[in-house]
C-alpha cells in the first residue's frame, strides 16, 4: 500500500501512529473508528510469515466494459492495493455497506468541532466498471432509500480511497490507497456450495448418468463451485477481513446462520493461507475488523446499552456510541445461554492474533433522527419493516462506522508492512 505525500495517515493510530489493542483504544474515535490526525509509525514486533507479495496493479489490466471483460481494471499506476474480504451471511448488509462508503467518507469531517481542522476522505470506484457498480449501490441507498438487491454472483470492486489530514503545509499529510473487494452472495459462506439452501436448477450443472456403465459425469462447468473457490482463495490471500455479524438475527434465535456461514469457510481459508505462508502456526496473519451491524435496530440498541448510556444519547442530532461498546456487546451476545456466537468467538480467538482484531458498532443507514434534530432512543430504527413489503430506509442516511473498519484495517496493514 503506497502513501502519497508526507509520511503518515490522515487518521488512525495514537499520537505515535502505533495501532493499539481492542476497541476503546487510542486509535478509535467516538463511534469506535479512527480519530484523525497524521501518524508517525514506529517499529514493533515483526509478524512471522513470508513477506507479502507486491500488490501493485497495472491500470492497463483487463476490465474495459466495452471489451466485455468482467474483471475490473486495477487502480492508477503508483497506487498499491490492499485486499479486503467482506465476510458475512445473507442479509448481513455487505452490499449496503459498500453503497454508503462514499457518503460515510463525506461525513467524516462533519464530526469535529467548529473551526477545527478535520481529516477528509473520498471513496470512488477505481475503474469504470467499479464506478458504475458503486454508483448504482449508492443511488439505491442514498437517493431511493432502498436496500440493494442481494448479490447473485461474485463481483470484484476496486475502490480508491483518498485522505487528507486537513492540516496546512508543511504538516499536511495525504494518503491514497486502493481496496480490492470481492462482493459475493452470502450463501457461499455456508458449508457446501449453497449453505444448506436448495440448489438452483441449471442445465450446465446437471449430473448425467451413463446408461451403459452406471457411472456419472458432470454435464458442464459448475458456477457455484467456481464462485466458492474464487471466494475462498480471495479471503485466504486478503490482507484484512471485515466480518459482518447481525445481532438482530442472534436475538431472534436465528444466529445459527452466522455460525454456519462462518465455520463453512474458516477451515478452507486457513488451509489455503497456511499453504501460501499467510499463517503463523494455527493463526492467520490477516487483520480483522468485526462489525456488529444494524445498531439502529431497536432490539439491538436496547440490549447493547445501559439505561444511562441511552439517556446520554437522547436529544443529540448526531448520537454516538462509545468505542468500547462493540466488544462489550459481542462478549454479551457470546455469553447468552442459547448463543451460537460463542463458537464464532472461539474461532476468532483461535485463528486470529488478538492484536489484529478490532470491534465496531456499525449501522450503514444510521439512527433515525426526526425533523426537530433530537434523537429519541425509544425510536432509533431507521428502517421501516412493514408486513408483506420490502424494508425501506425511513429517514436521512447517517452511516455509523461504515468507513472506519476499512480505515482501521488499512492502518494496521500499513503498520504491519513497515515492521516486516
Amino acid at each position: 500500500m503506497a502513501v502519497t505525500g508526507p509520511r503518515g495517515w490522515p487518521g488512525s493510530g495514537d499520537d505515535s501512529g502505533r495501532p493499539t489493542d481492542r476497541d476503546g483504544d487510542a486509535n478509535e474515535g467516538p463511534n469506535g473508528g479512527v480519530d484523525g490526525g497524521p501518524t508517525r509509525p514506529r517499529r514493533a514486533r515483526r509478524d512471522r510469515g513470508s513477506p507479502r507479495a507486491d500488490r501493485s496493479t497495472d491500470a492497463s489490466a483487463a476490465g474495459d466494459p466495452a471489451s466485455g471483460d468482467p474483471t475490473p481494471a486495477g487502480p492508477p499506476l503508483g497506487v498499491k492495493t490492499i485486499r479486503i474480504g467482506l465476510w458475512g451471511a445473507t442479509s448481513s448488509g455487505k452490499s449496503t455497506l459498500i453503497g454508503v462508503l462514499p457518503w460515510a467518507a463525506a461525513r467524516v469531517a462533519r464530526g469535529g468541532t467548529r473551526g477545527s481542522q478535520q481529516p477528509s476522505w473520498t471513496v470512488t470506484g477505481g475503474d469504470p466498471s467499479s464506478r458504475l457498480a458503486l454508483d448504482a449501490l449508492t443511488e439505491d441507498v442514498i437517493v431511493r432509500r432502498k436496500f440493494p438487491a442481494s448479490t447473485q454472483a461474485n463481483r470484484h470492486l476496486n475502490l480508491l480511497v483518498r485522505g487528507d489530514n486537513g492540516q496546512p503545509p508543511p504538516r499536511r499529510a495525504v494518503t491514497t490507497f486502493a481496496v480490492d473487494v470481492l462482493d459475493v452472495p452470502g450463501r457461499l459462506f455456508g458449508s457446501g456450495q449453497t449453505a444448506g439452501l436448495p440448489p438452483t436448477p441449471d442445465p450446465e450443472q446437471e449430473v448425467v448418468f451413463d446408461a451403459d456403465s452406471g457411472s456419472f459425469r458432470a454435464g458442464g462447468r459448475d458456477p457455484a463451485s467456481e464462485n466458492r473457490a474464487e471466494l475462498t482463495q480471495h479471503i485466504a490471500d486478503c490482507d484484512g477481513i471485515v466480518l459482518l455479524i447481525d445481532p438482530a438475527r442472534e436475538l431472534d434465535g436465528k444466529g445459527q446462520a452466522s455460525l454456519t456461514y462462518f465455520h463453512g469457510m474458516m477451515h478452507e481459508v486457513y488451509e489455503l493461507a497456511h499453504r501460501n505462508g499467510r499463517a503463523d502456526g494455527n493463526r492467520l496473519l490477516h487483520q480483522l475488523s468485526v462489525c456488529l451491524t444494524k445498531f439502529d435496530h431497536p432490539q439491538v440498541l436496547e440490549s447493547a446499552l445501559t439505561r444511562p448510556e441511552l439517556e446520554e444519547m437522547a436529544g443529540h442530532a448526531r448520537p454516538r456510541i462509545r468505542p468500547d461498546v462493540a466488544h462489550r456487546y459481542f462478549e454479551y451476545l457470546c455469553a447468552r445461554p442459547d448463543s451460537t456466537m460463542r463458537f464464532i468467538q472461539d474461532s476468532i480467538n483461535g485463528r486470529f492474533f488478538a492484536r489484529h482484531v478490532r470491534y465496531f458498532a456499525t449501522s450503514s443507514v444510521g439512527f433515525f433522527v426526526p425533523e426537530n434534530g433530537r434523537f429519541d432512543p425509544r425510536d432509533p430504527g431507521n428502517v421501516d419493516e412493514l408486513d408483506g413489503a420490502e424494508p425501506r430506509i425511513r429517514g436521512p442516511i447517517a452511516p455509523m462506522n461504515a468507513l472506519e473498519p476499512i480505515l482501521s484495517l488499512a492502518t494496521r496493514i500499513k503498520y504491519s508492512d513497515e515492521t516486516r
